[in-house]
Parts: structure tokens; sequence; C-alpha cells
């Protein structure tokens, strides 16, 4: 299986998710120190996020055969942005084009899936499908539907409407050490486990990668509204207009 960054077990204690965080991040952070152009820094972020994304997804579709009587990790909630932080519209992902992550967990839905995508193409019509997209790091986690979308993911792709998830929003409330998540609002401060280190990794990438792309865009005089505009098109989703559901689209 592709390995960039070492893997702990997933039994890893806080201390051991800790390190593999803190090294991870001391490598990438050695990458930057290469250069000081911005946009070769955000070139070296972009491929980071990506490793550490194909990463997971490798693993997430391959733990099915791998973990015997024991179920696949329940990866869904990996990134617990608050609700506050998603956005308004809707997205619509390609499945085929999209980074997606879904768990397979049991055998004869995915036996299912394969056959039905087969034959037939992908139509979210045909179930309850719902995903989270993060849109700083291009990644959607499918959390209902997770086998035909896993297959589909894998050949034929088919499209899916998806709830938004703004990271940029959720940056100066949220933190992480690469053990736990750290959320500070005005109710109060919470901390909840991080499930993998690699979902913390690709929160503090993200992180870094919009602090650059905002002083690139400052330096440049250009305002927020194209960073946004930058944004769409560097995560490649499609956002539907306010008041209009997939199907209309």
């Amino acid at each position: 299986m592709f390995r960039i960054f070492h893997k702990n077990m997933e039994s890893a204690g806080t201390s051991s998710k800790q390190e593999a965080y803190r090294k991870a991040i001391a490598r990438v952070e050695e990458l930057l120190g290469t250069t000081s152009r911005p946009d070769e820094q955000g070139a070296i972020l972009d491929y980071a996020i990506k490793v550490v994304k194909r990463d997971l997804i490798g693993e997430a579709l391959s733990n099915i055969f791998y973990c015997g009587n024991e179920f696949p990790p329940d990866w869904r909630n990996v990134i617990p942005v608050p609700f506050s932080c998603q956005e308004k519209k809707p997205v619509s992902i390609d499945l085929g084009s999209t980074d997606v992550l879904a768990v397979p967990w049991r055998v004869e839905s995915l036996a299912t899936s394969i056959r039905d995508l087969r034959t037939a193409p992908f139509n979210s019509a045909e179930g309850r499908y719902s995903a989270s997209y993060y849109k700083e790091i291009g990644l959607a986690v499918i959390n209902n539907g997770i086998h035909h979308s896993a297959v589909a993911s894998m050949g034929g792709g088919g499209a899916i409407q998806a709830a938004a998830y703004s990271m940029a929003a959720a940056f100066n409330i949220m933190s992480t050490n690469g053990a736990v998540w750290t959320i500070k609002e005005q109710q109060g401060t919470s901390q909840i486990d991080v499930l993998d280190f690699r979902f913390a990794i690709l929160f503090t990438l993200a992180e870094k990668r919009h602090k650059i792309s905002q002083t690139a865009f400052a330096s440049a005089n250009i305002d927020t509204r194209s960073l946004a505009s930058y944004n769409n098109i560097h995560t490649g989703t499609v956002e539907l207009e306010e008041g209009r559901s997939f199907d209309d689209t």
C-alpha cells in the first residue's frame, strides 16, 4: 500500500499520534524552507495534501480486504468542523474526479454495488447519499451510500450533492496537536480525539496553504471575492445556486 509518511496502527496512543504528526509537519516545514516564493510553497503544500489524501483513500478502500473479522475504521466525521462553518450552498461532486473517502465495511453491500455499477450507471436518486466536502483540501467524505460511492469512485463516476464545510472559517477556532482537536466556541471549549493523525496533518497543511494564498492575493491587491473564486477553482467543485436542489442542475 502506498506510503510516504509512516503510519502507526489505529490503536496507537496519544504520544504516538502526536509524534507521527510532529514528524510529518516538520518534514513539510523543511520542504517549505527551501524556497521563499509563495507560489512554490503553495505547490509544495498542494503536493503534500495530495499525498496524504491518497494514502488515506487507498487504505479506506482496501481495508475490507485486510481487516478479517474486524470492522474497518469509521471514518465519517474525520475533521469535526463546527456546524457554524457549514456553507449555505451545497456542492455537486463528481465521484470519478473528486478525491473521495469511503470505507466499505460490509461484504454483501460491496458485492451488490460492484454488480449494480457493472451494468448500470451510478444514480444518486436510487438511494440515500450524503457526504461532507472539505473545500480547502478537496476531499469528499461519504457518510451514507458508502459502498456504491466507493465503487463509483474507482471508475465510472457519478454525481452526488454534499454539504460543504469551510475549514478556513474554522482555522480561528480549531487547532490540533495530532491526537486531539481543540474547538473554542462561544459556549465553551471542547476536545475531540483525532481518529487518525493524518486527518490532523491535512487540517494543518490546509491552514498553511490558506495563509499562503491570502498573503499572495493581498500582495497582488486582489479582493476577497477573487480569493473565493480561486479556492473554488482550486478544489474543483461546483456550487449550487441557493434554492436549487441537485436534481435541478
